[in-house]
């Protein structure tokens, strides 16, 4: 009966890896993330599948387990899929702001430069247009 279930199991693994590699990964972030995050991400993700479903199927028992067989292999299961969990949400966030690298350095100096000229333009106007207040005669006295 044990080999029955594991066999099963297996079948219900491999089932559940068909079905992922099949599917499409529209949630999976393209702009930005290089090949190597999509792929770590997609694998995340079909483990924490794995991992949902095996937790699943250990708590609806009759596995041969003992009481505390399953309790430590729930916990087990149920960390891991913590971790994946984070991972992917760690990973997406990446891929969300993916660092430009130098290219992106030089833009953001550029851009500081630029701003920093705005800036002293702009203090020089302001201190040129309270000068210019400063010597306009004010209004004549009433008769």
């Amino acid at each position: 009966m044990q080999e029955l279930a594991i066999i099963l199991s297996s079948l219900a693994g491999a089932a559940t890896a068909a079905a992922v590699r099949g599917r499409p990964s529209a949630r999976i972030p393209r702009i930005g993330a290089s090949a190597r995050v999509r792929g770590r991400l997609g694998a995340l993700r079909a483990e924490a599948d794995v991992l949902t479903k095996t937790i699943a199927r250990l708590h609806q028992g009759g596995h041969g387990l003992d009481g505390v067989q399953r309790d430590r292999l729930l916990a087990r299961y149920q960390h891991r899929l913590g971790d994946a969990l984070a991972e992917a949400e760690r990973l997406e966030q990446a891929g969300r702001h993916p660092d430009l690298g130098p290219v992106g350095d030089g833009l953001i100096t550029l851009m500081d430069q630029k701003l920093s000229g705005l800036d002293a333009r702009l203090r020089e106007l302001s201190s040129r247009l309270a000068g210019e207040r400063a010597r306009a005669p004010g209004p004549a006295p009433r008769a």
